[in-house]
This record gives C-alpha cells, structure tokens and sequence, in this order.
C-alpha cells in the first residue's frame, strides 16, 4: 500500500478537493514543515505541498522508500533513486534519465 490523502480545503493548488492522491515523497524543511511530494490526477509535474492542507486518509509506508536525516536535521522519505543530489533539478530540466528514474519509481510506488 502507499499512503493516501486527500486536500482540506481549495488551498491545494492544481490540485482537485474531491480527489484522493498517492504521496510520492515526505520531505521536511529546515523550518520544520512537512511537505509532501504529489502528482496531480492528469500526471502533470509532482510538486511539493504542505503536509497540514491534506488529510490523511492511509498511512502505508511505500515499500521503496528509504529514510534519510541530513547534517542540517531535515528528513526525507522518498525512494533512493531520487537521493542524488541535482536528482529534482535534472528531473525539471527534461533530463531523460532523471524522467526515467522518476517514473519507474512513481509506477512502482503507485503499484505497492
């Protein structure tokens, strides 16, 4: 299973209330917020969301995902394919491999 949610309110962005989406990745950052890493229902670009605007509708930890506690105290939890550093960056700029690494991750996140 992946864990699931759904948006609180309108304030989601691109994203659709009545809808429910598959998390992709938790991040943290240096302020202590939650993000979660989520693709829209028509597969545009995964972004990055506060955690508080989302409800919490399954907890299952993906089984891909490894966990990660940086020197600067942020953690992550995401596959480790999308660990390298410029991983994100190469990913936004068309870089095929990055898309690659990407997408089998997502398939198998969203078939677990």
């Amino acid at each position: 299973m992946a864990m699931k949610v759904r948006p609180r309110e309108d304030k989601a962005g691109w994203l659709d209330r009545r809808s429910v989406y598959t998390v992709l990745a938790v991040e943290t950052t240096g302020e202590n917020e939650i993000l979660l890493r989520i693709e829209s229902e028509n597969a545009q670009t995964p972004a990055l969301f506060p955690a508080k605007e989302f409800e919490l509708l399954d907890d299952s930890i993906p089984s891909i995902w490894t966990i990660s506690i940086e020197p600067s105290g942020t953690l992550d939890l995401r596959p480790v394919s999308w660990r390298r550093p410029g991983f994100w960056e190469d990913f936004f700029d068309g870089d095929m491999t990055a898309r690659q690494l990407y997408e089998q991750a997502r398939d198998a996140i969203l078939a677990d």
